[in-house]
């Protein structure tokens, strides 16, 4: 029996098989991918129907940051617990170590006016008494203190950015507090002020950590001339 020679179809004597026309422009076979799972070859699309699916990255991503958030988020959390105090604690303690170095630095220059002014035989008398970067908050003061003033600027030449009040106490100078603008940032010396504390006062007692500059002034002269 014959046999058609394109598909294989069996046929009838003389009989022609249509296969070709039915097709006359066949696809091309897909070429054959090996499966190596499979071990065998594959026609066609096999490769792409046996394929696992791509996994959504974005949705990975996601979860992935999730995750490192919820674990990461609590350690920044305690972090900035013991962080932030610190600082703040730390920047304290810095601006009143700054102020405390000026009202030293008012002080030495005051002491070497003390030395111009015995040197120049200004007599400074035994009497306590203020010298203020205010002139008309002075008190007692025996003599010109235009004098002093200059001095002090040679000593000290930023001496003019704070608010400060002196006092001398038998010919020598005994205390000195200074603050920038009238803050509440106070620095004394000899005792220097601590942070979280009232100013040192003249007498060596802390005052309110609230004063300013002024309140500490009248405060000292209440100490010196109404005792």
């Amino acid at each position: 029996m014959p046999y058609c020679q394109n598909c294989g179809r069996p046929l009838s004597e003389n009989e022609v098989c249509n296969c070709r026309n039915q097709n006359p422009n066949p696809a091309a076979p897909s070429p054959a991918v090996y499966d190596y799972q499979n071990g065998q070859f594959q026609q066609g699309n096999a490769q792409n129907q046996n394929a696992p699916k791509k996994n959504n990255t974005a949705v990975i991503v996601i979860i992935v940051i999730a995750v490192i958030m919820l674990f990461v988020l609590p350690v920044l959390g305690v972090l900035a617990a013991i962080l932030v105090p610190s600082m703040i604690g730390y920047t304290a303690k810095s601006n009143q170590s700054r102020i405390n170095s000026s009202a030293q630095s008012i002080f030495d220059a005051y002491s070497t006016v003390i030395y111009e002014l015995d040197y120049m035989n200004i007599d400074l008398g035994t009497e306590p008494f203020i010298i203020c970067s205010d002139p008309s908050m002075n008190i007692n003061v025996p003599f010109d203190s235009t004098t002093a003033y200059t001095l002090a600027d040679k000593y000290f030449t930023d001496i003019e950015m704070y608010d400060y009040f002196i006092v001398i106490n038998d010919g020598w100078i005994a205390y000195a507090a200074c603050s920038v603008n009238q803050g509440r940032n106070i620095g004394t010396y000899p005792n220097p002020t601590k942070v979280n504390e009232g100013p040192v006062t003249y007498s060596g007692s802390i005052g309110d950590d609230d004063w300013d500059i002024e309140d500490l002034y009248f405060y000292t002269y209440s100490e010196l001339f109404q005792n």
